[in-house]
Parts: C-alpha cells; sequence; structure tokens
C-alpha cells in the first residue's frame, strides 16, 4: 500500500516535532521540566515514516498555567510560557530491520514568567539539545504502521540553580518510544508512547522519576483540511529523589512528587502543498503534582 499524500505530509511534520521540549507541560520531575513536552505529536501520524528527503519546521506553543498540588488544589502559583523548537529530519531512504530509517535533531528555545505569591520573575535560553539518531517505522498491515525509536536530550541546557523555573535540565535524558498509526480513507488514529529515564542532577543531587507520555491522534482529512481531536496522558512512574531519598510531601506535592496529567482539545490543520500547518488546542482536564490549564499550539513544517 502507498502512503497517500495527505499521510506523507503529516508525516513529515510527526518526524520534525516529535520530541518537542523545554516542557514545563508538568511540575513534577526537578524545577517542573519533564524531557519530553506532551502534546506534542497530536494531529501527527507518529508510527509512519516520512518520505526520503531534508526537513525543516518550527513548532511554537503558549502555554498560560497554573500550579497544582499532589491533591488537586490549586496552589498560588502561576507560569506563563512561550516556547518554540527549530528542528532537522534527514530520511535517507534506507531500510533498516526490514523498515524505514530515519533521525532528526531539535533545538528548543523557552520564554517564561513565573508568578508565586504575588512576586513575578522572568527567564529565557535554550532547553537540552535533542537528537534522534535511530528511528524506524514499519508498515505491518494495510494502513497500518508501527514505529520505535531512541532519543537523547544533552546535557547543555540553559540553566541556573536560582531561577523559579529552569529552561532545560541539568541532566541528560534516554528516551526510547513506540508509536503506532492506522491510517486509511482520510483518518489518522494514532498514539505514540515515549518513556524518560534521567540521570542524576550532579549541582543539586536530585533525581528525577522516569514518565511515561502518551499522545493520542483521531482525525480526519476533508481535502486540503484536515479536523478532529487529540489528547494526552501522562504518569509518572517511579518517585522523584534527592540526596538518595524519597522527595518529601509538601502542600506543593505528595510524597515522591509523581505528575499524573491527562487533556484533551480540537484540532484543525491545512495543507498549502509545500507547507503544511497544524493548529491545536489543549485542556488539562486532570492535574496532579503538575502545571497545567489551557495550551496553544501552531506546527509549521516543509519539504527541501
Amino acid at each position: 500500500m502507498r502512503v497517500s499524500q495527505s499521510v506523507v505530509s503529516c508525516a513529515v511534520a510527526m518526524a520534525m516535532v516529535m520530541p518537542l521540549v523545554g516542557a514545563k507541560s508538568a511540575r513534577a520531575e526537578e524545577n517542573g521540566i519533564v524531557p519530553y513536552l506532551s502534546g506534542v505529536m497530536i494531529g501527527v501520524p507518529a508510527g509512519a515514516a516520512p518520505p526520503p528527503g531534508l526537513y525543516l519546521s518550527d513548532n511554537t506553543y503558549d502555554r498560560p498555567m497554573k500550579v497544582v498540588n499532589g491533591s488537586g488544589a490549586s496552589m498560588p502559583v502561576k507560569i506563563d510560557l512561550v516556547g518554540t523548537s527549530l528542528s532537522a529530519v534527514w530520511s535517507p531512504g534506507v531500510q533498516l530491520l526490514g523498515g524505514n530509517y530515519y533521525a532528526f535533531i531539535k533545538q528548543p528555545f523557552g520564554w517564561n514568567t513565573t508568578t508565586a505569591f504575588g512576586h513575578a520573575s522572568s527567564n529565557s535560553g535554550n532547553f537540552n539539545t535533542i537528537i534522534s539518531p535511530l528511528n524506524i517505522s514499519w508498515q505491518v498491515a494495510p494502513g497500518l504502521f508501527v514505529a520505535a525509536g531512541l532519543t537523547g536530550y544533552l546535557d547543555d541546557a540553559t540553566y541556573s540553580a536560582t531561577a523559579p523555573v529552569k529552561m532545560g535540565n541539568n541532566f541528560w535524558t534516554v528516551e526510547p518510544s513506540l508509536a503506532v498509526s492506522y491510517l486509511a480513507n482520510g483518518l489518522n488514529l494514532s498514539a505514540l508512547a515515549a518513556y524518560d529515564i534521567n540521570t542524576k542532577n550532579t549541582a543539586t543531587n536530585y533525581q528525577s522519576g522516569q514518565t511515561l507520555s502518551v499522545d493520542l491522534t483521531a482525525t480526519k482529512r476533508f481535502g486540503a483540511w484536515t479536523a478532529g481531536v487529540g489528547g494526552y496522558i501522562v504518569q509518572q512512574v517511579t518517585s522523584d529523589k534527592i540526596n538518595g531519598i524519597t522527595y518529601p510531601a509538601t502542600p506543593f506535592n505528595s510524597a515522591g512528587n509523581k505528575l499524573s496529567q491527562i487533556a484533551l482539545g480540537p484540532v484543525v490543520g491545512y495543507d498549502f502543498g509545500r507547507v503544511q500547518v497544524t493548529g491545536y488546542l489543549t485542556q488539562d482536564v486532570q492535574l496532579k503534582n503538575a502545571a497545567g490549564g489551557t495550551s496553544f499550539w501552531l506546527r509549521l513544517s516543509t519539504r527541501f
């Protein structure tokens, strides 16, 4: 089965935005930064690989958020985050292990204002550089695609131990991922699971827990337009630790500081041919040990 042009366009966007981070998507883990930016894969067929070529993209988002503790109660802290990420994807048209191979590199940047107890402070800088040298997509049945990948987050971000919300992580992250997509008759039914495994922050002796993020998409194409819904589910699997001891409970978090988050929202896209544009909104409907609210996303991608 040949992949349609609509699927190709979405796959191009998928490959370029896959690990968009800088993720103040959650407050759990040290300083509120979970490496994988939950929601970044909404609207794209995560299981399909891009056709051979070089691709560039930009993904911008605006996330005004409130902080919620382990009981789901709002705290007197707000975070306004604007982020963007430039990326390049290379798909050489090479078969590996029976599937289509591709790789990418991404550099996110962010600007945030944190207001705590009536006091506001601002910060900006680059998030950890993201390199994904190994991604393979297989077509396992007509319309059904499965992809696996391995991504690394370099310890090269803007970092200040005194900033209320850090722009990047002072540690490394390894992120395996698995995705599946059903693509037929203009439908895109996709799910991608990313699992973050973090090293210790040597500046603070803080060990951020491991986190599972799942992005979900259900859209339909109508000519050049695409519309549907998307969402994400995030669950921190292991507890945060400081000095080797489980992070204690406080008024701002439960013991272990484990994040739990669910969001839903509409997706709209338009294919101009040379450029694909996707806009979507996500609204957090469940939050624990997290910062969240309504987020606005805009994705632009093109092929060279």
